[in-house]
């Protein structure tokens, strides 16, 4: 501003007139390709800035459950080998209420029939139990 008001009181000198201050009242961007080209660069930073955080979040959500995945896979193993009868019992529990459909997943269209008979390997949990 300074700079501005130096040179217009340079040129006005010759009429007689002394600039004291000089103000911008109002600045206009430019319209046009210039502009919305710097828009367009801007949008595409953040949305690849915005990418890169949704990839790293991802990344990190796949570590966190592969962690835990193990953490399960040892607690499993674990008590498969403090117990393997009791670990039996329990993943036999799971099949039967995947195949019978107790577990409130969606059911198959129409009626579903098992036969099995009552010396049937897939059973034996169910064998002298209750006595």
């Amino acid at each position: 501003m300074a700079r501005i008001s130096q040179q217009v009181n340079a040129e006005a000198q010759s009429f007689g007139i002394t600039i004291v201050d000089v103000r911008i009242r109002q600045a206009e961007l430019p319209s046009g390709s210039p502009l919305d080209s710097t828009l367009q660069r801007m949008r595409t930073a953040r949305q690849q800035q915005a990418a890169t955080i949704r990839a790293q979040g991802s990344k990190d959500a796949q570590i966190i459950r592969a962690e835990a995945d193990a953490n399960a896979a040892r607690i499993y193993a674990e008590a498969f080998n403090k117990d393997a009868e009791a670990y039996d019992f329990y993943r036999a529990m799971q099949s039967y209420r995947r195949t019978f459909g107790a577990d409130g997943g969606p059911q198959p269209e129409g009626s579903t029939n098992i036969i099995l008979s009552p010396n049937n390997s897939y059973l034996r949990n169910f064998q002298n139990r209750g006595q």
